[in-house]
């Protein structure tokens, strides 16, 4: 829809329909400022989402949200409403990562083509910018704007008289003013509040269908699949297939229960089920059952469009006061009783036999909530106003991002803890959004303690930073899209005290793709979660082998966890606290972190990841080698907790991650590997003891669509340097056991995506 640019500014009621406004002439002074078409609010697109061009939210767009997949669109195009005759100028605010030609035309004009330079980024507050396409005479009448795709995205569309100059929006902000007596609290608050149930978390045990297999089925089943046949089909597929669990849709995006909630609105299709029948979700619920798989509950409990317009008091506002949506849906708070709402669906979903939760994306805006129900929260918490900038440089606004993602937290562990006393083996998938991100600085590793699984994506690692930012910067250290990989899913596992975490793996074009991206995921210590179009399900046999060999990994690294004696500090804090460039922010943090850990998986050494909550609480049992990247960055709690290391022995490296390799070259090691330097090796320690090595053979590969697998791993060895009682090894092949006899060198099986090596120490117990 088209609107006038009072909408940046003006508080939306929810649920109001954007319609055109007129400046006031205040607004149209400080501004400058005419007529904005919002990228999103297309008449039409070619092809129609969601295959082509769609709107997706970003906090700092014009009307917080701009145009994705745009340059799969053959053609977009805009109805401009009548506008004063006379000549005007055609501006467009987009982000780029290089220059776009970008070809446009006005109510069938000629075909015209503007050089649009690259941006700052793709997203931030920084990254968007305004260029100018073209001036075009207009005489009083609708017109229509046509533009084919391009690689960019765009945001709005600007009219404006060639006097005007060119637009500047947002306006300049400044960080929030704070009285003497506000200064003295936030330097008194700790960074971070201290979860309580921290303890709790690091006791979680989770259930054989995921612990025992590391592997499951995704899917969605909206509401537009209830009258097809494999509505009610899925469990038997997801059978056929090997998957020993399935994700399915429980709530669509807006608002309807697929079971007769008591909260709120309830789909017509489950209100016409008979009293005397099982609702949708006790019937899947059953035949997942009947099939012996686990069943988890995909729930968009972010946004609600009944509750949203029923209770606009309770929708999440930016700082301009303008409803906050996702996906064209209204979000809600969850400091409102909508919180209570969402525990309550929980539980209704667990007496009906549903096994987990999966509660995907961000959870609540990660730029911040600005309605009553947080300002009050915020206040009572901390005793401080409300920041009123968006600012890094503003310390107020970043206790405020600080105290949204620790009150997060707390709600999940507030409805988990509830629906645990009821149902003790319930598991929460909870997703982390954008985690892992080097480049921050929300969300953190935070999340992963309040859920039994982190839900993660297998290439977020890479994406959307830092591998663009990395290559824009020859200057600091390049990292490889593989060992970035690996980090991501090696992080968002320990993150939750190693437990594995839940990997979305979709989109991948051949069999064996399928199986290298589970190889690669169940390796790192995580589950394999495959996505499957629900219209190629039936055709879906190709991923038959993907389960089974992740099913046989998976197995072979059963109840085990993490070999933690190497272990690498990741200092999301400080890295949100340092103001200025995002290239010193690297350079101090995430960069020796990350050199860190490409340094121990290329010489094939233990990987493990140490969070800032998990350091400053002193959780640092098993590990004797500590890689702290940046030592003026610890908080007082972390230092603390590294005094009682030191004590017992531990040793702390600070900065060099040559230095870290000297020191692990210096440590006597049980055994170690001889492999390509493309395969990755990652380390475990059984429940009963037994050594396990999980290796994946380059995973970069796996999404890149030009090139080919990689070579089989055919000469690979392990150099025994203890006495070993057994060595098991585990793949696509079935379980072999090496002859010891003689040699302490061992040759791997060949292998082409993934092998677990189980090594029986002497003296251990099977």
């Amino acid at each position: 829809m088209i609107h006038h640019t009072a909408l940046f500014l003006a508080l939306l009621s929810a649920g109001a329909s954007l319609r055109a406004q007129r400046l006031t002439p205040d607004l149209t002074q400080e501004l400058g400022l005419r007529l904005v078409v919002e990228a999103e609010d297309f008449a039409h697109t070619k092809p129609a989402p969601p295959k082509g061009a769609r709107g997706r939210n970003y906090a700092w767009a014009s009307g917080r949200a701009a145009l994705v997949r745009f340059p799969l669109s053959e053609e977009t195009a805009w109805k401009l409403p009548e506008v004063e005759a006379g000549p005007h100028e055609l501006w467009l605010r987009y982000t780029s990562r290089r220059v776009c030609p970008l070809t446009w035309s006005l109510d069938g004009a000629e075909w015209a083509t503007t050089e649009c330079p690259p941006t700052a980024g793709l997203s931030g507050r920084d990254s968007w910018a305004w260029h100018r396409l073209g001036t075009a005479t207009f005489n009083g009448k609708e017109i229509t704007l046509r533009v084919q795709g391009a690689p960019m995205r765009p945001d709005c569309f600007l009219l404006r008289r060639p006097a005007d100059g060119p637009p500047v929006w947002p306006p300049a902000s400044v960080p929030t003013e704070l009285t003497a007596e506000d200064v003295d609290k936030l330097a008194a608050l700790p960074a971070r509040s201290t979860p309580p149930w921290l303890e709790s978390a690091a006791a979680i045990e989770l259930p054989p269908w995921i612990e025992d297999t590391r592997v499951a089925l995704h899917t969605r089943l909206s509401v537009a699949w209830t009258d097809k046949p494999l509505f009610t089909a899925a469990e038997a597929r997801a059978s056929e297939l090997g998957a020993p669990a399935i994700t399915r849709f429980a709530k669509s995006h807006g608002g309807d229960c697929f079971w007769p909630s008591s909260t709120g609105s309830v789909a017509d299709w489950v209100a016409a089920i008979p009293e005397d029948e099982p609702d949708p979700i006790e019937a899947m619920a059953a035949r997942a059952r009947s099939h012996d798989l686990g069943f988890v509950a995909y729930l968009r409990h972010g946004e609600d469009g009944p509750l949203a317009r029923a209770h606009p008091e309770w929708v999440c506002r930016d700082l301009e006061g303008r409803p906050i949506e996702f996906a064209g849906h209204a979000r809600l708070c969850f400091h409102s009783p909508y919180g209570d709402v969402i525990a309550q669906r929980i539980h209704e979903l667990a007496d009906r036999g549903v096994q987990g939760i999966y509660l995907d994306e961000t959870h609540q805006p990660l730029d911040g909530c600005w309605c009553d129900w947080t300002q009050r929260a915020f206040t009572e918490e901390t005793g401080l106003p409300m920041p009123t900038s968006r600012l890094k440089k503003d310390p107020l606004y970043r206790r405020f991002l600080g105290f949204s993602e620790d009150a997060l937290a707390r709600e999940l562990w507030r409805w988990r803890a509830a629906v645990r006393a009821e149902h003790p083996a319930f598991v929460f998938l909870v997703s982390t959004g954008l985690q892992p991100n080097l480049m921050g600085p929300r969300p953190t590793l935070r999340l992963g303690l309040a859920s039994d699984v982190i839900k993660t994506e297998f290439d977020l690692g890479t994406r959307p930073n830092p591998l663009p930012f990395l290559e824009s910067h020859p200057e600091l250290d390049p990292v490889d899209a593989g060992t970035l990989l690996a980090l991501g899913w090696v992080q968002s596992r320990d993150g939750a005290f190693g437990r594995p975490a839940h990997v979305w793996i979709h989109a991948l074009k051949s069999r064996e793709r399928w199986q290298a991206a589970t190889a690669a995921v169940v390796a790192s210590g995580c589950l394999a979660n495959l996505d499957q179009s629900e219209a190629t399900m039936a055709s879906s046999d190709h991923l038959a082998p993907a389960f089974q060999l992740g099913k046989a990994m998976g197995a072979a690294l059963a109840r085990s966890r993490p070999w933690r004696t190497v272990a690498i500090h990741l200092p999301e804090r400080a890295r949100n606290a340092t103001v200025g460039s995002r290239e010193r922010g690297w350079s101090l943090n995430m960069g020796p972190a990350t050199a860190a850990f490409a340094a121990l998986l290329a010489k094939g050494y233990p990987t493990s990841v140490l969070s800032d909550d998990l350091l400053a609480a002193g959780h640092l049992d098993g590990i004797d080698l500590l890689f702290i990247p940046n030592p003026g960055g610890l908080e007082p709690k972390q230092r603390a907790a590294l005094l009682p290391f030191l004590k017992r022995g531990g040793v702390v490296i600070r900065q060099d991650p040559a230095k870290l390799l000297e020191a692990c070259a210096e440590r006597p090691w049980p055994y170690h590997l001889d492999l390509p330097p493309e395969a990755q090796a990652h380390h475990f320690i059984g429940e009963d003891g037994a050594h396990l090595i999980a290796l994946s053979n380059d995973p970069e590969w796996i999404n890149k669509s030009a090139r080919g697998a990689p070579p089989r791993v055919t000469e690979a060895k392990l150099f025994l340097q203890t006495p070993v009682s057994s060595v098991t090894f585990v793949g696509a092949a079935g379980s072999t056991t090496a002859n010891l006899e003689g040699s302490s060198e061992v040759a791997l099986p060949p292998f082409q995506h993934g092998l677990v090596i189980r090594i029986q120490l002497d003296g251990q117990g099977r």
